[in-house]
């Protein structure tokens, strides 16, 4: 009996020294401390990996996007210088065709107060060169009765002149708006693109 409660008091007493001596050893705590602190770094690895390669993605989406808005603010130019050069057009054969209307009406103010439709003119070389300028290329009246007809054609086409040019001139304005708007735009992307790169530089 003495034996045995001997024996079980001694592997008691072994049995708390070794508990003891892992307890308090610290190379027992370290690999729990090195799993938990190499989670948390590769979480931090993980979390900062991440990073970059969304900007990295915005990045290319804008860039994408940039192309995309760049080639739409090239064509609305286009079309603006287009528009303007239709402008200038219009003005222009306006600007010829009140020429030739004011050298019509001077030519039948000069006909004598008995004239008639037969009644020849004189052929009137200003009055044909504004007339190819405007790009009505008729034949020069050569009695009154053209000369009527002329007036009556030259202002046909000044009112339609004018109403082309009122036209033109809103397509020319919406246009200009467009282009503005996207060239706002892409100066908007750029600055973006350019944080998105600065904030890539170590």
């Amino acid at each position: 009996m003495r034996l045995r409660k001997s024996a079980l008091i001694v592997a008691g007493l072994s049995a708390l020294v070794i508990f003891g001596v892992l307890v308090n050893k610290p190379a027992t705590r370290l690999p729990l401390q090195e799993t938990k602190s190499k989670s948390d770094l590769f979480q931090a690895t993980s979390n900062k990996s991440q990073m970059p390669s969304v900007i990295v993605r915005d990045r290319e989406s804008i860039d994408k996007t940039l192309k995309v808005q760049e080639k739409k603010a090239v064509s609305l130019e286009l079309q603006v210088k287009e528009q303007i050069r239709l402008l200038e057009a219009n003005m222009n054969q306006s600007s010829q065709l009140n020429i030739a209307l004011n050298l019509v009406q001077s030519m039948r103010n000069d006909l004598p107060p008995n004239a008639t439709n037969d009644t020849v003119v004189k052929p009137n070389q200003e009055l044909t060169n504004a007339l190819i300028a405007a790009g009505l290329p008729v034949q020069e009246p050569k009695n009154k009765a053209e000369l009527d007809a002329l007036n009556q054609l030259i202002t046909s086409n000044i009112q339609t002149s004018s109403s082309s040019m009122q036209n033109v001139n809103l397509k020319m304005q919406t246009a200009m708006k467009q282009w503005n708007d996207a060239v706002k735009f892409v100066n908007e992307l750029m600055k973006t693109r350019k944080s998105i790169n600065e904030s890539l530089t170590p």
